[in-house]
């Protein structure tokens, strides 16, 4: 019989034989109810102790949902930085410019447009976002909505980290 262990969130630091995890599982005061949530969590927790992994229990109580998954998808973002992407310049100061100029759309369908407009990669305007919301250039509300869903007019920039990372980033329009 297979078994599967999933975990809400696993963080990976290091690279190649280097590697240390820390493993979170996450839930709302009122998934702990039951004997048999509770069961599963101690499923949870021995399996990482058997690995050698730290596991921590996270509680909140009405855990917000969108900020598990605002928190996943940029987490992510880093994991495609170790395999060497990269965004482009050019995608994030089209996407700085919009957010500038209160831009209404849905930051997933204006990406997509974009990429569409300037014949960029699949997915080159998305990674730009990530990355601004990676390196703190953008703000916004990981809790109301994805934020992939949320229009570019409602994130913020933070001059501050944009002229910090890179002095062409903010001030700088593209068509």
């Amino acid at each position: 019989m297979l078994l599967y262990q999933t975990t809400d969130l696993l963080l990976t630091k290091g690279r190649g034989d280097d590697v240390a995890y820390t493993a979170w599982a996450v839930k709302d005061l009122g998934q702990l109810t039951s004997a048999r949530a509770m069961a599963k969590l101690e499923i949870e927790r021995r399996y990482w102790r058997n690995l050698s992994v730290d596991w921590y229990l996270v509680v909140n109580e009405g855990l917000n949902g969108f900020r598990a998954l605002n928190l996943d998808w940029l987490f992510n973002y880093e994991l495609l930085i170790r395999g060497n992407v990269r965004p482009q310049m050019d995608c994030v100061l089209r996407l700085l410019a919009a957010v500038r100029e209160s831009h209404p759309e849905p930051a997933g369908t204006a990406c997509r447009h974009f990429d569409k407009r300037y014949g960029s990669a699949a997915g080159a305007h998305v990674t730009a976002l990530r990355f601004l919301f990676f390196a703190h250039i953008l703000r916004g509300n990981l809790e109301g909505n994805k934020l992939i869903n949320q229009p570019l007019a409602s994130f913020e920039i933070n001059h501050e980290r944009a002229l910090h990372r890179s002095p062409t980033v903010v001030g700088h329009a593209v068509a």
